[in-house]
């Protein structure tokens, strides 16, 4: 019917605008998971803001030692919580960093991909403060 047609129409240009709102950030995942939930979406972008900081810095000693199991731990971790706030592009660069230390190899290429994480972190949280301070 008509009606139905304006409805999913409507629907697009909502999720258009969900879209717009952010430069870097896609929170469908979490929206998929938690629906209109704001509440608790603000809670885990907050965890999100205390732990991503705290593990890249911890990633960096570990990639400054060369422990690749460490760096195999805990980019896994960072990239479960990328995941989540739908930085799809930092994410693989946390699953490269992954592989990498799962074969212990490639430690260029290791800190390549955790700077390229890094310059990104800093634009996305501001993104994030921004929408939880909505």
């Amino acid at each position: 019917t008509a009606h139905k047609a304006s409805m999913q129409s409507l629907d697009r240009d909502t999720e258009k605008n969900i879209d717009k709102e952010f430069k870097y950030l896609d929170l469908k995942n979490l929206e998929n998971i938690y629906g209109s939930n704001k509440e608790r979406i603000d809670n885990i972008i907050n965890v999100c803001l205390t732990n991503i900081p705290q593990q890249l810095t911890e990633l960096v000693k570990f990639i400054e030692e060369q422990d690749f199991k460490n760096i195999q731990v805990l980019s896994h971790s960072v990239k479960t919580s990328l995941n989540y706030l739908g930085l799809n592009e930092l994410k693989e660069y946390a699953q490269e960093i992954e592989n990498y230390a799962s074969k212990k190899e490639n430690p260029d290429l290791i800190n390549e991909n955790y700077n390229k994480i890094t310059t990104n972190w800093n634009k996305i949280e501001a993104e994030l403060k921004n929408y939880v301070n909505k």
